[in-house]
């Protein structure tokens, strides 16, 4: 049937309308300088961002903080760390939001939190909208703990690559760069004992040690007790933009990164991501999923954990052989700019949010309104007298429910302007009268729905579903109706 042209202008200003998304972002730390990832969700995501941390006032008690959800029209929940997930694996379910779970290693591998967490994480799993490992290696680990396998999604963690930028390995002194938090999954004490080794062979090597730790003080006794004061500077915490300056002027870039005892191991270490996007080739160990971004002999080196003589080999053949250096660092740089560049990493994320939001809004909308294969919305003009209205109600709920099989089919009226004790009354009113004058077997199986106030998110989902739009009255002008959706008569309804 063809549009009314003055209807048609009237179009999108319920259907196409679009707000800006909300996201609420959940995180245990509020200042680790280390945890660059972190943070990058928080500034670069094309939504409001809200941020929550530990000690945040609507995470003190979980009923405030539902409230505190819908208030904020939040549409779905970035919970960073597992255990994070798990805290808010019942208030997430409560609100009807999906909750999406990102791990970043440690959260997943250590063994006391494995213990504490028990079954929760099988149920974290289960219920979660999507699961997000930053490496293959992480991924393997949480599908061997039961996680599903279509909900575990690898995303891995991606750099500003216009930042990082402008090494050159080939003109730089032989200078080597060390950046991390000073702890043990990270091994400082042992690159520092393979540095020890370069130095013998090549006094003029030069090691910067980036970051701070409980091991900070531990590597600087070694380095005193090695005598290597005036090869090594510690130069601590350092900001994004410094580090990659510091960049420019290295010929590589080292961590002797180890499994710990209690099974924590590297999920991919964001730093090695930087270095290579710098051009920097990178000496490292085969932990976990560093060679997923290092590759042995193209972009770098990596070596056995513990191995320090085969890690001081690696550095001596790079100041040894610049242009080596610059080869392979290249090399990484290429590789970097390809696969792990923050924007790709980001428009990644953001397609699981929003697909994790689409669908949930998807759940949420077919159970509230009970949606079907057939779905009928109908405008109607709720200021004109009951004795007009009431009659085109009921000839319509008889129409609907005279066509063959009506279980397929779900009546949606438009109660936006008008409150819903009231719809309830005219439409009890109208069902009473049909139930008791008609013989319709087809009036038990119908199901009419109040449509009310619905989001900008759940018009365009149930734009999707809906089959056709009635309009009760012709002269009908204040309804803003899709462009895709057709307008159906009376008549129009024997056909679909």
């Amino acid at each position: 049937m063809a549009r009314n042209t003055s209807k048609q202008e009237k179009i999108n200003s319920v259907f196409n309308e679009r707000k800006e998304p909300v996201i609420c972002i959940v995180h245990p730390n509020e200042n680790a300088y280390s945890e660059t990832f972190i943070h990058a969700h928080i500034e670069r995501l094309p939504a409001r961002v809200i941020v929550l941390h530990r000690s945040s006032p609507p995470l003190q008690d979980m009923s405030i903080l539902k409230q505190f959800l819908w208030d904020n029209q939040v549409e779905a929940v970035l919970a960073e760390y597992a255990p994070v997930g798990v805290g808010l694996l019942d208030v997430c379910e409560e609100a009807g939001l999906p909750l999406i779970v990102h791990t970043h290693g440690g959260d997943t591998q250590i063994n006391d939190v494995l213990e504490r967490m028990g079954t929760r994480f099988l149920e974290l799993f289960e219920k979660a909208a999507a699961v997000i490992a930053p490496t293959i290696f992480i991924q393997k680990q949480l599908l061997e703990m039961g996680a599903p396998e279509g909900k575990v999604i690898v995303n891995p963690y991606g750099v500003n690559t216009s930042l990082f930028c402008d090494a050159n390995p080939a003109t730089s002194p032989p200078l080597f760069l060390a950046v991390s938090r000073l702890v043990d999954l990270k091994a400082p004490p042992l690159s520092i004992l393979a540095f020890k080794k370069v130095i013998e062979r090549h006094p003029d090597a030069r090691l910067i040690v980036v970051g701070t730790g409980p091991l900070l003080e531990t590597c600087k006794q070694i380095t005193r007790a090695l005598k290597l004061s005036t090869y090594i500077d510690f130069v601590g915490i350092k900001t994004p933009t410094e580090v990659a300056e510091i960049m420019r002027t290295a010929r590589a870039f080292i961590q002797h990164s180890m499994t710990k005892s209690d099974g924590e191991c590297e999920a991919l270490g964001v730093v090695f991501v930087e270095a290579g996007a710098s051009g920097l080739p990178v000496v490292a160990t085969r932990s976990g999923g560093i060679p997923e971004v290092v590759i042995d002999g193209e972009t770098g080196f990596l070596v056995e954990e513990a191995d320090i003589d085969a890690m001081a080999d690696c550095m001596v053949r790079l100041v040894e052989d610049p242009e080596l250096a610059s080869q392979l660092g290249k090399a990484a740089r290429e590789r970097i700019c390809i696969n792990f560049s923050i924007e790709k990493s980001i428009e990644n994320l953001w397609q699981i949010i929003e697909k994790s939001i689409q669908e949930n809004t998807e759940q949420q909308l077919f159970k509230r309104l009970e949606l079907r294969h057939i779905n009928l919305v109908v405008f109607v003009d709720w200021s004109q007298p009951e004795d007009l209205l009431l009659p085109k109600i009921e000839s319509l709920i008889i129409k609907i429910a005279s066509l063959p099989n009506p279980l397929n089919k779900t009546l949606l009226l438009d109660t936006r302007n008008i409150t819903e004790e009231a719809a309830n009354l005219v439409l009890s009113s109208v069902i009473m009268k049909i139930f008791l004058e008609q013989n319709l077997e087809g009036m038990e199986k119908l199901v009419i729905a109040p449509l009310g106030e619905l989001s900008e998110k759940e018009w365009s989902v149930l734009g999707n579903k809906i089959r056709g739009c009635i309009l009760l009255d012709e002269n009908q002008e204040n309804n803003s109706l899709p462009t895709n959706i057709p307008i159906l008569t009376l008549e129009d309804l024997d056909k679909i």
